[in-house]
């Protein structure tokens, strides 16, 4: 079990919004831009990148079973080490009906800057 004082926890962005994360389901999804101005977003505990860029994360945990506004996101290695703290269940993804943004190769590699 991971300690109340990880810094995930105690220093990560994820302060302040804690309950909201407890006792709620979660999906793994792979990880869709919601637009081609918010091609990314971040763990809610250790900031890890998810997006369609090589080297980010590209599948993750998130609160809704597609990514949409207000949606937060839990890499896989934070899932692992909250899942029992935060009492979280794990759902079946549902098939996408959202606008989907793809890249091409070139845009894959070009990895935008925060």
């Amino acid at each position: 079990m991971i300690a109340k004082d990880d810094w995930r926890l105690t220093a990560g962005p994820v302060c302040g919004c804690e309950e909201k994360l407890k006792n709620i389901p979660l999906w793994y999804i792979p990880f869709q831009m919601l637009s081609e101005k918010r091609d990314h977003e971040h763990c809610a505990f250790c900031w890890e990148r998810f997006s369609l860029y090589a080297g980010d994360l590209q599948a993750g945990y998130c609160t809704r079973p597609q990514n949409t506004a207000g949606a937060e996101w839990i890499c896989p290695e934070c899932f692992a080490d909250f899942k029992e703290m935060f009492g979280w269940t794990l759902q079946s993804a549902p098939k996408s009906r959202h606008k989907k943004y793809f890249l091409d190769d070139a845009q894959r590699n070009t990895h935008k800057s925060l």
